[in-house]
């Protein structure tokens, strides 16, 4: 994967690190019921418990606060990284991916979790051995929950997959299920990067896994073309249409102007757009 940046923040590839599909898929998951289902019981059971000596540190309450921060924190650090490395890895097998992705959570988990204990509770090892047996435990439980994340991953696409499905039944176009409740409003545009797309609506955008061609065909019944091999919109959505060369731009009711291809050119003639 080549080295590339956009100073939109729209692709930033650094070394083979995807930071543009890791902060998607993030965002995905934090907007998602089954992780906050499991932080929540996760941390008050370690508020309760109190491992590493923490119930004669801190009171019931700062202690699920901290345990509450540092689940969270370190899931989402490790996550991000995982992600990262994901679609330079994804064609390898399983081993070799478990090994690279859980070498990278561990060596920014790791560090993180030494200075939060720090700073927030002013731990340090007592010895070498106190040191590594730390170091031991916590990369292992990286890796475990890495494997976990992997492991899950289609699992997930799935289920993405199923929630789709009950809006062909009301009539509605099935892609908006796969949008946050908040950004379910009529389609304007579709727009390809990667292995995702931007789904444009009146509501505002929302980043989804899944091909171009599905993602057009979950807009039915909404009336659209395809001006583009990254860009499909919807024909009630364009407002101008500029000429540039033999190519054209649209301006749309809401996002950004969309280029039309130049052999894209007669489909909007067809659409009596030109």
């Amino acid at each position: 994967m080549q080295n590339r940046f956009d100073v939109n923040g729209t692709v930033f590839f650094v070394n083979g690190l995807d930071f543009t599909f890791a902060r998607r898929a993030l965002t995905r998951e934090l907007s998602g019921p089954l992780l906050w289902a499991i932080i929540g019981p996760v941390s008050i059971i370690l508020a309760v418990s109190g491992p590493f000596d923490t119930q004669e540190m801190l009171p019931l309450v700062p202690r699920f606060l901290f345990w509450a921060f540092l689940a969270l924190s370190t899931y989402s650090i490790g996550f991000f990284i995982s992600m990262a490395l994901q679609p330079a890895l994804s064609r390898r097998p399983y081993w070799q991916r478990l090994a690279i992705q859980g070498l990278g959570v561990s060596l920014t988990v790791v560090p993180f979790v030494i200075g939060v204990n720090r700073l927030v509770l002013d731990v340090w090892f007592g010895s070498l051995g106190e040191c590594l047996a730390f170091l031991g435990a916590m990369v292992a439980i990286c890796y475990g929950i890495t494997g976990v994340m992997i492991f899950t991953l289609p699992i997930r696409d799935q289920l993405a997959e199923l929630r789709a499905r009950p809006a062909k039944a009301e009539g509605a176009p099935p892609l908006l299920s796969r949008l946050p409740l908040e950004k379910r409003a009529p389609i304007v545009r579709i727009s390809a990067e990667d292995h995702h797309v931007c789904v444009q609506t009146h509501a505002g955008e929302h980043w989804i896994r899944m091909r171009f061609s599905d993602a057009i065909d979950a807009a039915a019944p909404t009336q659209g073309l395809q001006v583009h091999r990254s860009h499909w919109v919807a024909r009630d959505a364009v407002r101008k249409v500029r000429k540039s060369g033999k190519a054209a731009i649209l301006r749309l009711s809401h996002g950004p102007d969309i280029p039309v291809s130049r052999g894209q050119m007669e489909e909007l003639r067809r659409n009596d757009l030109l």
